[in-house]
């Protein structure tokens, strides 16, 4: 794909840019082409998605198809230094090894038994993901702790077990990540869009939206898998004491893990003190005002101050993913560009064909979330999926009187994938061995049932509860 990836874009470009299209005028389809162009090389990937990204701005700015201010707009809006300030957050987190502490904490109160080793996995994905804003490092952390805890309970990695808890790693933290605002690149993505359309949605607004669809879908997805792959019970070998020596080696191992961490260190204290501030300054937006991405910005400024952070300036730039801040700029200013040239508007007279089944918002929803699967096919990135698709969808939804909050917060949620491949921090549970990639793919379509029944429950039950229905 690498090999073919340029050249087929190449071709489709001109092909689009110089075969005329009936009701089409000339800035929309050089416009069109452009994007189809951007899109088979975020398909492809013969370099990273983020130059791709910054080559469409800088070719549609040459091209004359807009000009600089609406080509490179996407730097001009907060929403990528929102993300600086995230991964400056992530990497003190990091540095630290304050999320390892944290996770080996949790990790002490494994239960001795199967089922209950999978829903304290459940749990502590979800609660990670309030401080560690990346899927990967969350898998990263807790798969190799997994596979030890599956042996520790006496059975092989290739137990039904160990299946299920490595493909639970993958899901929930995906669905961890999609459902909180700062849980990853596509919904802080979706949520610069919606900015950039004059949709205001603060971080405890996001939360509150989605965490009752999100206890839903972690509850089907647990009570499915297990159905679905059937947990061998733990053997238990009575230890001391009334404990199980299964017991006693899990929490053995975290007591070294945490002895060798030492005590509490400055650093860790400083970062927790940052970590709670701005998590409580989320929460209580509505009372101070100071906006969402303002707080997250400060807050990546604060660890890197000297005396006061825990960071390194200059290491700490050397070190962050760069290419994510500078993805998401991109799309912002693919978004605002195909807006000026009318692509967007042609864009939202396909999703109309597609979307608008059944003449209700329910059905719109629904078929969203089809189109969501179908679009991860092609697209690995839910955050290139919504640099292309979330403006003419947000835009259909309020041509027919749906709500476009709704929309934009749930579109994360929707892009849901299907293959081990379209997960890419998957991979880290998939190299221990304990599943095959049609396992997944079962796994995969117990999730779209509780994707399904976490939008039902959403509609009819909690989104009117919040107003927005």
């Amino acid at each position: 794909m690498k090999i073919v990836g340029f050249p087929l874009a190449v071709v489709v470009f001109l092909a689009v840019w110089f075969v005329p299209l009936v009701g089409m005028d000339e800035v929309t389809r050089h416009t069109l082409a452009l994007m189809f162009f951007t899109v088979i090389l975020w398909i492809t990937r013969p370099w990273m998605p983020a130059l791709t990204g910054m080559l469409f701005m800088v070719l549609a700015w040459l091209f004359g198809l807009a000009d600089r201010e609406v080509a490179l707009s996407g730097f001009s809006s907060s929403t990528p230094w929102f993300i600086w300030g995230a991964l400056m957050l992530a990497l003190a987190v990091r540095e630290t090894k304050l999320d390892v502490r944290l996770a080996y904490t949790l990790l002490k109160r494994i239960p001795a038994s199967s089922k209950g080793l999978i829903a304290l996995h459940y749990i502590i994905s979800w609660l990670l993901s309030y401080v560690i804003p990346s899927s990967t490092a969350r898998v990263a952390i807790l798969a190799p702790v997994a596979a030890s805890q599956i042996e520790s309970l006496g059975l092989p990695r290739k137990s039904n077990t160990g299946k299920m808890l490595m493909i639970s790693l993958v899901l929930v933290n995906w669905m961890a990540a999609q459902t909180l605002m700062t849980g990853g690149s596509s919904p802080l993505t979706a949520w610069g869009i919606l900015q950039e359309s004059g949709i205001y949605v603060s971080w405890v607004q996001w939360w509150s939206y989605q965490i009752v669809p999100l206890f839903v879908t972690m509850g089907v997805l647990f009570f499915g898998c297990s159905f679905l792959f059937r947990p061998e019970p733990a053997p238990m070998r009575q230890g001391t004491e009334g404990e199980t020596e299964d017991r006693k080696d899990i929490a053995q191992v975290a007591d070294e893990v945490l002895a060798a961490l030492g005590p509490f260190s400055s650093a860790e204290k400083k970062l927790a003190a940052v970590m709670l501030s701005v998590l409580l300054l989320w929460a209580t937006e509505v009372w101070h005002g100071i906006g969402t991405d303002l707080i997250g910005i400060m807050a990546g400024i604060l660890v890197l101050l000297p005396g006061i952070g825990v960071l390194k300036a200059q290491e700490a730039f050397q070190k962050i993913g760069w290419h994510t801040v500078l993805f998401v700029a991109a799309a912002l200013s693919i978004g605002n560009v195909t807006q000026e040239t009318g692509v967007a508007q042609w864009l939202e007279s396909v999703l109309r064909v597609l979307l608008n089944v059944g003449n209700s918002q329910i059905m719109f929803l629904m078929m969203m979330l089809l189109l969501g699967s179908l679009a991860r096919l092609l697209l690995r990135s839910g955050a290139a999926a919504a640099a292309v698709l979330l403006i003419p969808t947000i835009r259909l939804a309020e041509s027919l009187g749906y709500n476009p909050t709704l929309v934009g917060v749930l579109f994360p949620f929707c892009m849901a994938g299907t293959f081990i491949y379209q997960h890419a921090y998957g991979l880290i549970a998939y190299d221990y061995g304990t599943f095959e990639e049609p396992d997944f793919i079962l796994a995969c379509l117990v999730r779209y049932v509780a994707l399904i029944a976490a939008i039902l429950v959403g509609y009819y039950i909690w989104w009117p509860l919040l107003g927005l229905l």
